[in-house]
């Protein structure tokens, strides 16, 4: 489908339905960001009770809080910049450290059962990283990196943590994030722009100037 078509013929089985009264705008980056923290998030070693912490606070960070903190888990954001800690805390977390992997954990810190995180994964230094993590806890890295990332497996093994990829959401698992944020009112932060030429021309360059906040969505 072409990115100003207005129209397409698709399977119903290859589809999502986007429930009644959510709206379109909202429901686009719930398909690729929104599934994929969501797919960690109800992971089978994922425990309501659970400390989540979340880094990096952008397309999925943003949306992760949102849905863990809905979920009822103690949700912890890790950011390298101050300016974000309100906007943390309005999405529902319930701390906010300013941090960077380079350095070690906060003074008082309690460890975290699992942490995404949702940035640049290869700036990372995860031997840091791991020492945020309660015994048995868990890494995500959620983007991609072809940089090298050393790691010492005795701090990993010394924990009995581990680091784990995320796949490719399902199709069900995608229409039951949509059913669960239209359910709980869950909204993507976005910033809309016309489907036209000149729109698209304005998303491109509001993204590369790093003003966007934080999905760009493309509207009739």
């Amino acid at each position: 489908m072409g990115t100003i078509s207005s129209g397409v013929i698709w399977s119903a089985n290859m589809v999502f339905p986007i429930p009644d009264g959510y709206d379109s705008a909202d429901a686009a980056p719930l398909l690729c960001a929104g599934s994929t923290v969501f797919t960690v998030l109800t992971g089978p070693d994922v425990k309501s009770t659970d400390r989540i912490g979340i880094m990096g606070i952008g397309g999925l960070g943003h949306l992760a809080i949102k849905l863990a903190a809905t979920m009822g888990h103690e949700v912890v954001v890790l950011s390298t910049s101050e300016s974000k800690r309100q906007e943390a805390l309005e999405y529902g977390a319930t701390e906010f450290h300013v941090y960077d992997s380079e350095k070690p954990a906060p003074p008082g810190f309690r460890p975290l059962n699992h942490l995404l995180l949702c940035g640049n994964t290869g700036s990372k230094n995860f031997n840091n990283l791991i020492e945020l993590l309660a015994v048995h806890g868990t890494i995500y890295p959620l983007t991609v990196s072809a940089e090298n990332t050393p790691i010492d497996l005795g701090e990993l093994t010394g924990l009995g943590a581990s680091i784990r990829g995320s796949l490719t959401a399902s199709r069900r698992t995608i229409c039951e994030l949509l059913r669960f944020a239209s359910r709980h009112g869950i909204k993507p932060t976005v910033m809309t722009f016309p489907m036209t030429e000149d729109g698209v021309k304005q998303a491109i360059d509001t993204l590369k100037n790093g003003k966007m906040r934080y999905r760009g969505v493309l509207v009739r």
